[in-house]
């Protein structure tokens, strides 16, 4: 082997492939990591759901509260 000859390839390293195939011929949405991810994604859109409504309840809250102290204040006057 010369100094500008590549050291030889085996075959078993061309044949390798990058992917990791699924297991027991699972269709590819039932990997692991697409589960979990899809789990992450509708806890996230529960979340802001949520939070949602929260907030519109405590603003109608707030505004139903302003609204009595105003209409006592509208009286003592």
């Amino acid at each position: 082997m010369t100094i500008n000859t590549p050291p030889p390839i085996s075959p078993e390293a061309q044949a390798t492939t990058t992917a990791v195939p699924s297991r027991d011929d699972r269709r590819p949405w039932v990997e692991p990591a697409v589960v979990i991810g899809a789990i992450g994604v509708a806890v996230t859109i529960i979340g802001l759901l949520l939070s949602i409504v929260l907030g519109i309840y405590g603003m109608s809250t707030r505004i139903d509260a302003l609204s009595t102290d105003l209409g006592s204040r509208i009286d003592t006057l």
